[in-house]
């Protein structure tokens, strides 16, 4: 988006119309800039609303940096002056923005800002960045434990909540010095965070998992349209088989087996966490069972 104020409305209006004409669920925007005034940022608010209004489609609007939900301050105002804001919480802003794990703003947090969330990007910050090397890591367990208990307190609010997993690259993800190699994998930060949201969410009722289930569902398309294979005649008139056989039986094995043990891992640490039980984990164990056997 461009700086200037008047540039950027005009194009903001054109994406925001022009995501809205694919009928997405809803759309993530980036609004707005902190160095606007409270009027031009108002503007852009108004004019994302009458957008909402005009296609029916929501629109919700990023915490982030350098934008008018940049900081918890400067977002206040504009929750007074327009009640039917919604917010993706992408946390992680915050704590770099104020050098801290908003230990003393737990209360703003839940009484005014939770209650505005209607997505979450889940990716874990920390006082100094907004992205740690590897969420699992021990030396950031308080970081975690942070995100992990505001994601738990907006999505038992009740109202309905998506949720993405949002590790990116480089340079959110750290990088060696002189060589620029990446220190961990976002790929696969992002399915352990996804393993995790699905695991927390699994027996809770109020969660809309649309994300969890678009992900597996594209995956499972994915990998049928791979395995199919396509059956053509040539000039000559003879048939050609192309596209790749089912896998090995040894392959599905040996998937299974690496899928469980990262399920049990992220178990482990959800436990560890204090935020579930080993007596939960077995009652959603034994109620996945129950649905898988009949829908069989």
């Amino acid at each position: 988006m461009v700086p200037n104020f008047h540039e950027h409305k005009a194009a903001l209006e054109v994406y925001l119309r022009n995501a809205a004409a694919a009928s997405p669920l809803f759309i993530n925007t980036h609004t707005g800039k902190d160095f606007y005034s409270f009027e031009q940022n108002s503007q852009l608010l108004e004019l994302s609303e009458q957008i909402a209004q005009d296609t029916g489609v929501r629109i919700v609007h990023e915490i982030h940096r350098s934008r008018f939900s940049g900081h918890p301050m400067l977002v206040l105002p504009y929750l007074d002056s327009f009640p039917d804001l919604e917010l993706n919480a992408d946390l992680s802003h915050w704590c770099v923005a104020c050098e801290s794990l908003l230990d003393d703003q737990s209360e703003l947090l839940q009484n005014v800002i939770f209650p505005r969330v209607r997505h979450i990007h889940a990716r874990v910050g920390h006082a100094e960045g907004p992205q740690v090397t590897d969420f699992r890591a021990p030396e950031h367990a308080d970081a975690y434990a942070a995100h992990l208990s505001w994601w738990d307190t907006i999505v038992k609010a009740g109202n309905t909540t998506t949720i993405t997993p949002e590790f990116g690259p480089a340079p959110y993800t750290t990088t060696l010095p002189y060589t620029n190699q990446i220190v961990s994998d976002p790929w696969h930060l992002n399915v352990a965070m996804l393993n995790v949201l699905h695991t927390m969410t699994k027996h809770d009722s109020s969660v809309q998992r649309f994300n969890v289930k678009k992900v597996k569902l594209h995956r499972k398309k994915r990998t049928e349209m791979k395995n199919q294979k396509k059956v053509f005649v040539n000039a000559k008139g003879d048939k050609k088989t192309v596209g790749k056989p089912p896998a090995s039986k040894k392959k599905v094995r040996r998937d299974t087996k690496r899928a469980k043990n990262n399920a049990k891992y992220e178990q482990d640490r959800l436990v560890a966490s204090g935020l579930v039980t080993k007596e939960d984990i077995e009652k959603l164990q034994a109620a996945s069972n129950e649905a898988d056997d009949i829908a069989e």
